[in-house]
């Protein structure tokens, strides 16, 4: 947070649950197509003092269902003192884009340490037209999200 104050401040993050279902195919198969679909939602929390909660879910899966991934985690974020009513934007993108490296780092780790054979989740950029973007195809959240990665 900077010195006067004008900066979104982040308050921590709780994992509520992280669930992985596998079988056999996953680990006889060549290649996996992996698709992501991210859900989030905000929720005032506290309005005078402009804490707001930012649920995310993380659903990931091989097109043939031989992995099921799911992740839903929590981070509060208390808004600058500048905001005034509707925090729609900082909130729909700034602290979206601040949770979503901490899932992501759980979601792969967690994979790399159960030793499943697939790629780990792609990095993605929330930009500042409310549309989060891949870093490196430029892609809107809904074509990154939706996007099959093949696994060798």
């Amino acid at each position: 947070m900077n010195q006067n104050g004008d900066a979104l401040k982040f308050l921590g993050y709780k994992v509520d649950r992280l669930e992985f279902r596998t079988d056999d195919r996953l680990f006889t198969v060549q290649k996996h197509e992996l698709t992501m679909e991210m859900k989030v939602k905000n929720t005032e929390i506290d309005k005078e003092k402009k804490i707001n909660e930012v649920l995310m879910e993380l659903n990931v899966r091989t097109s043939d269902g031989a992995f099921i991934g799911y992740l839903q985690i929590r981070g509060g974020f208390q808004l600058p003192a500048s905001v005034e009513g509707s925090a729609g934007r900082t909130m729909a993108v700034e602290a979206p884009g601040i949770l979503y490296p901490y899932a992501r780092a759980l979601m792969n780790g967690s994979l790399a340490l159960a030793g499943i054979p697939l790629p780990g989740l792609p990095v993605v950029a929330f930009s500042g037209q409310e549309a989060p973007q891949n870093l490196l195809g430029q892609e809107t959240i809904e074509e990154t999200a939706k996007k099959k990665r093949t696994v060798h």
